[in-house]
Protein backbone atom coordinates (compact mmCIF):
# COMPACT_ATOMS: atom_id res chain seq x y z
CA UNK A 1 0.00 0.00 0.00
CA UNK A 2 1.50 3.38 -0.85
CA UNK A 3 -0.88 5.86 0.81
CA UNK A 4 -3.73 5.41 2.97
CA UNK A 5 -4.86 3.37 5.57
CA UNK A 6 -6.59 -0.09 4.74
CA UNK A 7 -10.43 -0.54 5.12
CA UNK A 8 -12.18 -1.44 8.48
CA UNK A 9 -8.35 -0.46 10.19
CA UNK A 10 -8.41 1.02 13.43
CA UNK A 11 -6.45 3.90 12.87
CA UNK A 12 -8.48 4.45 9.45
CA UNK A 13 -11.10 6.53 11.37
CA UNK A 14 -8.66 8.84 13.50
CA UNK A 15 -6.60 9.25 10.45
CA UNK A 16 -9.52 10.48 8.70
CA UNK A 17 -10.79 12.59 11.35
CA UNK A 18 -7.50 14.32 11.24
CA UNK A 19 -7.23 15.00 7.25
CA UNK A 20 -10.54 16.46 7.06
CA UNK A 21 -10.53 18.62 10.46
CA UNK A 22 -9.39 21.83 8.05
CA UNK A 23 -12.67 21.46 6.40
CA UNK A 24 -14.81 22.66 9.20
CA UNK A 25 -12.86 25.86 9.08
CA UNK A 26 -14.05 26.96 5.80
CA UNK A 27 -18.14 27.44 6.91
CA UNK A 28 -19.01 30.67 8.43
CA UNK A 29 -22.63 31.16 9.53
CA UNK A 30 -23.26 27.69 8.79
CA UNK A 31 -22.32 23.87 10.34
CA UNK A 32 -20.73 21.12 9.12
CA UNK A 33 -21.70 17.35 10.53
CA UNK A 34 -19.67 14.25 9.71
CA UNK A 35 -20.47 10.95 10.08
CA UNK A 36 -18.29 8.85 9.30
CA UNK A 37 -17.67 10.30 5.31
CA UNK A 38 -20.85 11.25 5.46
CA UNK A 39 -20.83 15.67 5.55
CA UNK A 40 -23.94 17.78 6.57
CA UNK A 41 -24.30 21.29 5.70
CA UNK A 42 -26.94 23.06 7.89
CA UNK A 43 -27.43 26.72 7.75
CA UNK A 44 -30.47 29.49 7.77
CA UNK A 45 -31.62 32.62 5.81
CA UNK A 46 -34.56 35.24 5.48
CA UNK A 47 -36.06 33.16 2.25
CA UNK A 48 -36.18 30.29 0.60
CA UNK A 49 -34.05 31.87 -2.21
CA UNK A 50 -31.18 33.13 0.04
CA UNK A 51 -31.05 29.77 1.53
CA UNK A 52 -30.90 27.81 -1.68
CA UNK A 53 -28.15 30.39 -2.97
CA UNK A 54 -26.20 30.23 0.53
CA UNK A 55 -26.56 26.32 0.14
CA UNK A 56 -25.40 25.82 -3.23
CA UNK A 57 -22.21 27.99 -2.55
CA UNK A 58 -21.03 25.82 0.76
CA UNK A 59 -21.75 22.72 -1.84
CA UNK A 60 -19.04 24.20 -4.15
CA UNK A 61 -16.40 25.46 -1.20
CA UNK A 62 -16.74 21.57 0.26
CA UNK A 63 -16.31 20.18 -3.54
CA UNK A 64 -13.70 22.39 -4.15
CA UNK A 65 -12.38 21.36 -0.72
CA UNK A 66 -12.05 17.27 -1.52
CA UNK A 67 -11.38 18.11 -5.25
CA UNK A 68 -8.28 20.37 -3.90
CA UNK A 69 -7.13 16.97 -1.50
CA UNK A 70 -7.50 14.73 -3.93
CA UNK A 71 -10.69 13.28 -3.06
CA UNK A 72 -13.87 11.99 -4.93
CA UNK A 73 -16.90 13.55 -4.62
CA UNK A 74 -20.45 12.24 -5.62
CA UNK A 75 -23.23 15.27 -6.74
CA UNK A 76 -25.56 12.43 -7.55
CA UNK A 77 -25.93 11.85 -3.41
CA UNK A 78 -26.31 15.46 -2.79
CA UNK A 79 -29.61 16.25 -1.36
CA UNK A 80 -31.37 19.76 0.15
CA UNK A 81 -33.89 19.51 2.91
CA UNK A 82 -35.61 22.51 4.35
CA UNK A 83 -37.82 23.29 7.08
CA UNK A 84 -39.23 25.78 8.17
CA UNK A 85 -41.61 26.88 11.28
CA UNK A 86 -44.77 27.54 8.63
Amino acid sequence: MISGAPQGSVLGPILFSIFINDLFFLFDKSSLHNFANDNTISTSEGNIELLIKSLERKSDIAINWFIINEMIVNPDKFQAFIIQKK
